[in-house]
């Protein structure tokens, strides 16, 4: 992101064409909107796992998976908090140095992570499963170019703010709860470029 001031001039190039939402402002409120609707589904799609046949072992289990996913979530910010406090870089629009990584991108990407191991565990069709987890996916990569294109952060900061949410909650539910679950055998990616925007499509074979 350093070379040729690739990351600068990317945060220029969407701010000032804002390719996406059409204005800052636009950009900002989508951010809050989609984040926070990918927060509430991985507490809704927690509570329509499985959890066992008689009301007490639901019950527990309900419990367990609140607090481990909200666990996960509580590291992804804290963590994300930390790394802004040690590094502090200055926003894009110059508003605060607490630019480096991205928040919303980490909170996103942490509820879509913990959103998509839950599908996983619910009975569906795997068509349909895969769906909702390239859509959670594609959300969550939403909400990082909204913070670009909001003059909140640079690409680096939301490229940050996506590893760290994705590996934090991964290994929090991964550790504690350890459903087994089928691999998604297609991910796809959405990246800002000085030109636009990219997106690819990978699979495992």
């Amino acid at each position: 992101m350093s070379i040729d001031d690739f990351d600068e001039r990317a945060s220029d190039w969407a701010v000032k064409h804002n390719p996406v939402f059409g204005s800052e402002e636009a950009a900002k409120d989508a951010s809050d909107y989609i984040r926070d609707g990918l927060l509430a589904e991985t507490y809704v799609t927690a509570l329509l796992t499985p959890s066992g046949d008689d009301p007490k072992s639901i019950a527990l289990a309900k419990i367990k998976g609140g607090l481990v996913e909200g666990a996960g979530l509580w590291a992804v910010s804290a963590a994300t908090d930390e790394l802004k406090d040690a590094v502090g870089r200055e926003r894009p629009d110059g508003s605060s140095v607490r630019s480096f990584p991205s928040g919303h991108t980490s909170a996103a990407f942490g509820g879509a992570r913990l959103s998509n191991r839950n599908l996983d565990a619910i009975e569906m069709h795997p068509g349909l499963r895969n769906t909702f987890k390239s859509i959670n996916l594609a959300a969550a990569s939403t909400v990082g170019w909204a913070r670009v294109e909001g003059e909140k952060h640079y690409p680096a900061d939301v490229l940050a703010g996506a590893a760290l949410g994705n590996f934090i909650t991964t290994f929090i539910h991964d550790a504690f709860i350890g459903i087994p679950r089928e691999e998604m055998p297609v991910e796809l990616y959405i990246e800002p470029s000085p030109q636009g925007v990219w997106g690819s499509v990978g699979w495992d074979f």
